[in-house]
């Protein structure tokens, strides 16, 4: 399930996930591995609507700044994609504005196959073949022993969910808000 597909430089990084794929990059760049990260905005979750927590691009910058990037090396896109069908179309988009470039995804360290699959998936062969999937090293297992770990068990029956079902993660769907006070309106309506 873990794929470590990137060559041993690649021109930019792109983090997916929260603040540890953000470390996890940041080391990656003071390595050498990279001069430049890619942070797509996506669409904000609730806590960050309700102005509760900023943006996760922006806490995935400012933890990047804390580690001794520098703020040019660090791009942030607009767009707000709200799945990966979508992120990966925006990706594809940077790509064509940028043809040399060859970029690297963080995954969650048991979703590479999933993540792969999709990006072969919904990107054309000629740009699928530019990006390349790092996984982010587990904190809660290890490889080897993940079934004693509850956390490592639900990350792999999550992760061979979305493996064995690529089609659901490389499609788009319409965004559905929920408006909480309509929900107890009708909540108290009922009544």
């Amino acid at each position: 399930m873990v794929v470590n597909d990137a060559p041993p430089r690649v021109t930019a990084i792109v983090p997916l996930g929260g603040e540890s794929a953000a470390r996890f990059v940041a080391g990656l760049v003071k390595a050498g591995r990279s001069d430049h990260v890619v942070i797509f905005e996506i669409f904000p979750e609730r806590v960050s609507q309700y102005q509760i927590m900023p943006p996760r691009a922006e806490t995935s910058r400012q933890v990047m700044l804390s580690m001794g990037l520098q703020n040019d090396q660090i791009e942030i896109i607009p767009g707000q994609p709200y799945n990966l069908f979508r992120f990966l179309k925006a990706l594809g988009g940077w790509l064509e504005r940028h043809p040399q470039p060859t970029v690297a995804i963080t995954a969650d360290h048991l979703g590479g196959r999933a993540l792969r699959a999709a990006i072969q998936q919904t990107l054309p062969a000629e740009l699928a073949a530019r990006v390349f999937v790092i996984a982010v090293p587990e904190q809660g297992f290890h490889d080897d022993r993940w079934w004693r770990e509850r956390y490592g068990v639900r990350s792999m029956a999550i992760n061979l969910i979305n493996w064995a079902l690529p089609n659901s993660l490389a499609r788009d769907y319409p965004l559905r808000l929920w408006d909480f006070d309509a929900y107890e309106r009708g909540l108290r309506a009922a009544r």
